[in-house]
């Protein structure tokens, strides 16, 4: 029993390291874009949709090859400034925490 609970415990706090990046951008939602910029800083990209923006952020990770990649989040925003919508592209479901860059 007490190696069951300590397999766990280890299981757990190797979980807690990983980060959701779908968790965390779908969390954004409803937040407004000031929220956003004063979190993440200004958006790599900006563009027109309809009457609102998307905003585009560009983050780098590194796969278990040690190999630098190039991923995509991108968030949707209203004319009022709230966050409709989000999206990621080529990012893995979870990524480690000292895996994810803002720049390479």
């Amino acid at each position: 029993m007490r190696l069951y609970t300590i397999t766990l415990l280890l299981l757990l706090a190797l979980l807690a390291g990983c980060t959701h990046y779908a968790g965390i951008i779908d969390d954004w939602v409803g937040h407004t874009e000031k929220e956003l910029q004063e979190k993440w800083g200004e958006p790599d990209g900006r563009s027109r949709r309809g009457k609102g923006e998307l905003l585009t952020y560009e983050r780098y990770w590194e796969d278990a090859g040690g190999t630098l990649n190039r991923g995509r989040l991108k968030f949707l925003i209203d004319e009022n400034g709230t966050i409709l919508d989000s999206s990621k592209s080529n990012f893995p479901d979870y990524l480690f925490g000292d895996q994810i860059l803002s720049r390479p």
